[in-house]
């Protein structure tokens, strides 16, 4: 049962959203970013069951479920996160979700869930991370 962590994340989203309006007269942005399944993390070991490395036909049948045709990388992370951060690129972004998963969230109903969720905050170039799931 995960209905404690659909409800964190659920809360999560919630809190971008009113951090967002609350301190966005501040100079500061709050985003979200999820990563769908990121290969050779902690979170997909544990969400893929062992399957991704057990069984092969199993893992490539998942792959390919993914409309991109791969898993995510940390690098597909840290790129999302840089592009939230940069007041150039997303400089009246703020109180969004970014889901990085390769479009996994569409064409499975939600796929193994999302490893991880960050509020992204951003205040006079400074960037706070906070892992919060």
């Amino acid at each position: 049962m995960q209905l404690h962590a659909g409800a964190a994340k659920a809360a999560i989203e919630a809190m971008t959203k009113h951090f967002a309006v609350e301190w966005g007269e501040f100079g500061i942005r709050v985003n979200n970013l999820c990563p769908g399944p990121i290969a050779d993390t902690v979170g997909m070991d544990k969400l893929g069951g062992g399957f991704m490395s057990d069984k092969p036909e199993m893992h490539r049948a998942y792959v390919d479920s993914i409309p991109v045709k791969r898993l995510g990388t940390r690098m597909d992370c840290a790129q999302g996160a840089l592009y939230l951060a940069s007041n150039e690129t997303a400089g009246f972004v703020t109180g969004s979700t970014l889901l990085v998963d390769g479009g996994s969230w569409m064409s499975s109903g939600g796929g193994m869930g999302y490893v991880l969720c960050l509020c992204v905050c951003l205040s006079v170039g400074r960037l706070m991370l906070l892992q919060l799931a």
